[in-house]
């Protein structure tokens, strides 16, 4: 499961017909840029984790150096959504980008890439990364809220992968988002699954009991805010949202965007122990990730009377939102966010699924009260571990794995 920060004070905004600054070097950003404390206190846990080199905060693994073997990497990191694009002469936005090599390799196969993120020292790790191997990027320091250092309908393509849970407003970030982006342009993010995120560190035992409502609007509490990787431990409490579904569509909906994918997933459906996340990821799904598009143009009603959206030619090629996507290995994130590479991973792709299912669960049945109480309220769910156990009587609606 992911865990980690981002954000500080506002951005300068910069005139958006003002010089774009020469690649491999960083736009003119106020120092503080973070729009909230929340943002800014995720920012400072980040440079911690950073100063520790946990493995999250900066690229992990080595890319091959051929150009079939880069786009084969690359597509493991986007898990194949941008199909068989070509990104020769894109104009990309790695967003909230400085702890991977995506950004590196959307440059490296032709696209003219910008790497956004609120820690200048991430921005810095990824910027000594490619000057190593003379590849340009431009880099700007800022929050994910405040775009305003970049122009309106500048890019092509937005990756953004697992970085919303950090801040508890993501309709804000995704109207950003649909500003930046061309005409036709389409936008791929993910976060944590907001139904399972609840139940981390939750084994009772007998089962995960969820820490708050689904219909909660709080940070998400952590009771262990400690980032391991071997002998290396980080406290870094970061304050973290389970953003619902529903929310994420209807926010793409609202600045002007239509979902052309939906999937929910687990970096691995192998199971493990009772109460381990490996556990809790076998039966239900670790992240949620969107596909959305701008449309390419507003055209009149053959009458002239009302506007109809007309849809550009779809740059994904065949697009079943519903079909597996083959990975060969694909970039995981255990429960504290470092990037393995090569991980085999199933890619489970299930349009619409836990969101009201979960929350029907989450909450009481048979009693009127406002949704966004009764966190103590809520139902366990009864999990038995694969390798055996006795399966004891699940409350009303629990969920127990088949």
């Amino acid at each position: 499961m992911p865990n980690a920060s981002m954000s500080r004070s506002t951005v300068t905004k910069m005139n958006a017909n003002a010089a774009r600054l020469t690649p491999s070097h960083y736009r003119r950003m106020a120092r503080r840029v973070a729009v909230d404390e929340i943002a800014a206190h995720n920012e400072r846990m980040w440079d911690r984790l950073a100063r520790a080199g946990i493995p999250y905060t900066r690229p992990q693994g080595s890319p091959p150096r051929d150009r079939a073997g880069k786009r084969r990497f690359l597509d493991e990191i986007t898990r194949g959504r941008f199909g068989d694009t070509s990104f020769d002469g894109k104009r990309v936005l790695a967003l909230a980008g400085g702890g991977g090599w995506d950004a590196i390799l959307f440059a490296e196969l032709g696209a003219d890439t910008t790497l956004f993120d609120i820690s200048a020292r991430q921005l810095a790790t990824v910027r000594a990364l490619a000057r190593r191997r003379g590849t340009e990027i431009d880099y700007v320091r800022g929050d994910m809220r405040d775009l305003g250092a970049l122009g309106s309908g500048e890019f092509d393509l937005v990756f953004h992968q697992h970085s919303l849970v950090f801040v508890p407003d993501a309709p804000r970030v995704i109207r950003e988002v649909a500003r930046v982006l061309a005409l036709g342009g389409t936008y791929v993010f993910s976060t944590m699954h907001p139904a399972t995120f609840l139940f981390y560190e939750s084994w009772t035992g007998k089962g995960w009991t969820p820490k708050q409502s689904y219909f909660s609007d709080r940070p998400v509490p952590v009771k262990q805010p400690v980032w391991e990787f071997g002998r290396v431990k980080v406290v870094a409490p970061t304050y973290e949202y389970a953003h619902r579904t529903g929310d994420l569509v209807n926010a793409c909906a609202v600045a002007g965007l239509f979902v052309d994918g939906l999937w929910e997933w687990s970096p691995s459906y192998a199971g493990g122990p009772p109460g381990s996340d490996d556990a809790l990821e076998r039966i239900l799904p670790a992240f949620i990730e969107i596909r959305a598009r701008k449309p390419h143009r507003v055209a009149r009603a053959g009458d002239g009377s009302h506007p109809r959206t007309a849809h550009a030619e779809h740059p994904i090629g065949e697009h079943d939102v519903a079909r597996r996507i083959p990975v060969g290995g694909t970039q995981a994130l255990d429960r504290r966010h470092a990037e393995v590479v090569g991980h085999d991973a199933g890619d489970l792709a299930v349009p619409g699924a836990l969101g009201l299912g979960l929350a029907q669960l989450l909450v009481e049945r048979g009693e009127e009260r406002d949704p966004h109480e009764g966190a103590d309220e809520v139902q366990e769910i009864s999990h038995t571990a694969s390798t055996g156990g006795s399966r004891g009587a699940a409350p009303p609606g629990a969920l127990v794995p088949g």
